[in-house]
């Protein structure tokens, strides 16, 4: 049975607030998308990302494949390694999840991203402006 998803394609997703939120989304979207093209090996990770200049910890979320993550706002792929130190994770904060009951629960919607967010297991608040922090 494939998953099913709300939108028709992870880039078509417009966020409130240009940057926050977006993740959570795409992440769901392009898994479902990869999974059923037959790539089950993807896993969405969620960790903390520290921004450096604000020093805000922001919640993000991304896939991974082995040594391999791939970015859920443009699709790119590169190097974990690599990806980690461009976008400032907390390695010990990620987390890979398997979205398969979460996509099957329905559309990829509010209850989608806080059902991650829930399997993430990290502490986090919603900044008015969309944003997810890491508290």
């Amino acid at each position: 049975m494939p998953i099913r998803r709300a939108i028709p394609d992870a880039d078509d997703w417009q966020p409130i607030a240009e940057g926050k939120g977006t993740c959570f989304h795409r992440a769901l979207n392009r898994w479902a998308l990869l999974h059923n093209a037959g790539e089950h090996e993807w896993r969405v990770a969620v960790g903390v990302v520290d921004s450096g200049i604000t020093r805000t910890r922001n919640v993000h979320a991304w896939l991974e494949r082995g040594d391999v993550a791939m970015s859920a706002i443009d699709g790119m792929t590169r190097s974990r390694q690599l990806f980690y130190l461009r976008i400032g994770v907390e390695p010990y904060s990620v987390r890979l999840i398997n979205p398969r009951k979460i996509a099957r629960g329905g559309p990829i919607d509010r209850r989608a991203v806080i059902s991650l967010l829930d399997a993430w297991g990290g502490q986090w608040h919603v900044e008015r402006d969309g944003g997810v922090i890491a508290d």
